[in-house]
């Protein structure tokens, strides 16, 4: 059986990176996805002839556009079902919604996976409570649910989006190898960092979910009680402009380092000391493993997945969101004290190699995809 992943945006992230490795890994599957993107010159280069473009597959909503993707979506999953006995997969809000609308109109099994709820506290109320309605009705054609943490079942159950018998965890992991290599010699000086003070990174997006106002808040509480540290942050967005000029306001615009997009991220968590992350949300961020993997001490927001992954103040650091002050503080405690880092960071690496493998994730969804072969409703049953 064919499987056709869907989602939104090959942008840099942990569901895209996912997504790519499951193409990786399962050779007869098929991709659909928006023309935009960083990764899609990649995935299109890479999978010839498995990817396949709607063009007004868009993140923002746009009913018109919106529309048009979901006629997009459908012609090229018919075509396919065509061909071969085909089962669909989304991925993300956007293409998880008008992905499962196109298989229940064409009346193709799908399954979704939930890589962090549409929903969440930080949205207006209307666009929160439109977005659970939203899913409670798509979850009636869903053949499987799958989520990357415990606590997305437990939200979707309190919000009756599905039954329990629906859903099913597969950890989304992508390939840790690169990240467990030994660091390379003298690679500071070849990243362009100082050579004698500890470095504090970060790989996220500038966007609100990952809160890199915050990011720039913690790091000035930092250099107020030690000058003796840098902060790093790789990546780009929509809050980039105003989270460079919160730092000079700031008066911290020489301790921290923007880098943009780049395609060292291995690199950078290796030379790191101390990873940071203050996401208000997540799904189960991919960010944080490999942090961990590469035996770093992590600072994280204890927020969904990451609280599934960090046990605090053995392999790393939870503290809460909109809180620079406490993560400011954890820091500290962790470039003060090389002894502590090496074990936080030992701890970390032992976690990530205990529980979390790309073998442990295919396993999970093919289990997945042999239960979800029929589909769940046919559109007539629910109106008629």
């Amino acid at each position: 059986m064919r499987i056709i992943q869907i989602i939104t945006k090959l942008e840099k992230g942990g569901a895209q990176l996912t997504v790519l490795e499951i193409m990786r890994k399962k050779k007869n599957s098929m991709l659909i996805t928006g023309k935009d993107g960083v990764l899609l010159p990649e995935a299109l280069k890479r999978f010839k002839g498995r990817v396949f473009i709607a063009k007004d597959l868009v993140r923002n909503v746009d009913p018109i556009r919106d529309f048009l993707a979901l006629i997009q979506i459908m012609k090229t999953l018919n075509k396919l079902k065509k061909e071969r006995r085909c089962l669909v997969h989304t991925n993300s809000s956007k293409a998880g919604l008008l992905g499962r609308w196109a298989s229940i109109v064409l009346n193709i099994p799908c399954v979704h996976t939930v890589h962090g709820w549409s929903f969440n506290p930080h949205q207006k109320k209307i666009f929160r409570n439109l977005a659970i309605i939203l899913e409670k009705i798509t979850s009636y054609f869903t053949s499987q649910i799958v989520v990357v943490t415990t606590q997305d079942i437990e939200k979707g159950l309190e919000f009756k989006i599905g039954k329990k018998e629906k859903y099913s965890l597969a950890r989304a992991v992508t390939d840790l190898d690169p990240f467990r290599i030994s660091p390379v010699e003298n690679l500071r000086k070849k990243l362009g960092f100082p050579e004698n003070c500890p470095l504090v990174g970060s790989v996220s997006n500038f966007k609100p979910q990952k809160a890199p106002l915050d990011f720039i808040e913690t790091a000035e509480k930092v250099v107020k009680k030690t000058e003796n540290v840098i902060f790093f942050i790789a990546g780009g967005g929509p809050l980039l402009s105003k989270s460079k000029k919160l730092a000079k306001t700031l008066g911290i615009e020489d301790k921290i380092f923007f880098l943009g997009w780049r395609d060292d991220i291995p690199d950078l968590m290796r030379v790191m000391d101390v990873f940071l992350l203050v996401s208000l949300w997540e799904g189960l961020p991919q960010v944080v493993l490999q942090a961990m993997a590469a035996g770093k001490p992590v600072v994280v927001t204890a927020v969904d997945g990451s609280k599934e992954i960090v046990i605090n103040g053995v392999n790393g650091f939870l503290v809460r969101p909109q809180n620079p002050e406490e993560a400011a503080e954890k820091i500290l405690s962790l470039i003060n004290d090389e002894h502590l880092r090496g074990r936080i960071g030992s701890q970390a690496f032992k976690t990530v190699e205990r529980g979390f493998s790309i073998q442990e994730m295919m396993e999970a969804l093919e289990n997945v995809w042999i239960k979800a072969q029929t589909p769940a409703k046919e559109i007539k049953s629910f109106l008629f």
